[in-house]
């Protein structure tokens, strides 16, 4: 059935018969896809982070560059966090790759905290940020705003 709807597909003209097309394109996909899925998961393949999570809800700044080469400060919310980075929504256009610093002031201190990140994934506004510990300094200070956006959230155990 499915090589009849192939050959039956590939001898209609481009143009013609498009809706057709369409049906018997989809009809094949999906056929693959069942014949292909199995109904249980595979247990040799199970999805695995490199890190542990942390729920929190944290104001944060995010701190980046523009084209121009003018630093842009955006209100943003830390949603969770791990030992490697950050889960922040933004009311801003930033692509994967990009370098942002993410600042946290605790309360009761004047003194923000600054690390370099970087952008490695996105989901609408959702951005998936990765700490940058390239020196001793960086990671020392990733490790000291992890700290703080823990007690910040509540959290007492990390």
């Amino acid at each position: 059935m499915q090589d009849a709807a192939l050959n039956l597909r590939d001898a209609l003209p481009s143009c013609a018969f498009s809706n057709l097309r369409r049906k018997l394109d989809r009809r094949y996909y999906h056929g693959m896809a069942t014949a292909f899925s199995s109904p249980q998961p595979s247990i040799g393949f199970a999805r695995k982070r490199r890190w542990e999570r942390h729920k929190i809800d944290i104001p944060i700044r995010l701190i980046f560059w523009n084209s121009l080469h003018t630093a842009k400060i955006v209100e943003a919310r830390g949603r969770d966090m791990s030992d490697g980075g950050l889960a922040v929504f933004a009311g801003v256009e930033l692509r994967i790759g990009d370098i942002v610093e993410i600042e946290f002031t605790p309360a009761y201190s004047g003194q923000p905290l600054r690390v370099k990140a970087e952008v490695r994934n996105r989901r609408g506004y959702s951005y998936g940020i990765e700490y940058l510990n390239d020196t001793t300094t960086e990671q020392t200070q990733a490790a000291r705003l992890r700290e703080l956006l823990i007690s910040a959230s509540g959290h007492t155990n990390a």
